[in-house]
C-alpha cells in the first residue's frame, strides 16, 4: 500500500507549532484540534506499519492491537493514552 504525502491533500491540514500541531478532521472539515507533534507522528508511523500491504486487510481491534506494538514506550507507555 503506497502512504499518501498527508500534507498535499486537501483531506488534512497540517500546522506545525512549537510542540503542537494542529489536525484537521476529515469527517468535520471544521472542526480542528491540537495534538503533541512527537505523540502524533508515532502514531502515524505505527499506522502505517500495523496495516496489511494485501487484501483482504484486517479487524479495526487487530489493527489497533498491531498499531501498539509499534508505539514508542517512551511517549506511550503499555500502550496508554494511544487511543
Amino acid at each position: 500500500m503506497r502512504r499518501p504525502n498527508l500534507a498535499k491533500t486537501k483531506r488534512y491540514s497540517f500546522r506545525m507549532t512549537r510542540e503542537k500541531i494542529t489536525v484537521e478532521n476529515i469527517n468535520a472539515p471544521d472542526h480542528l484540534i491540537q495534538v503533541r507533534a512527537d505523540k502524533y507522528q508515532d502514531m502515524y508511523e505505527a499506522l502505517w506499519k500495523a496495516l496489511p500491504d494485501t487484501a483482504p486487510g484486517s479487524t479495526f481491534n487487530k489493527i489497533v492491537e498491531t498499531i501498539k506494538t509499534h508505539l514508542s514506550p517512551k511517549l506511550f507507555p503499555d500502550g496508554k493514552t494511544s487511543g
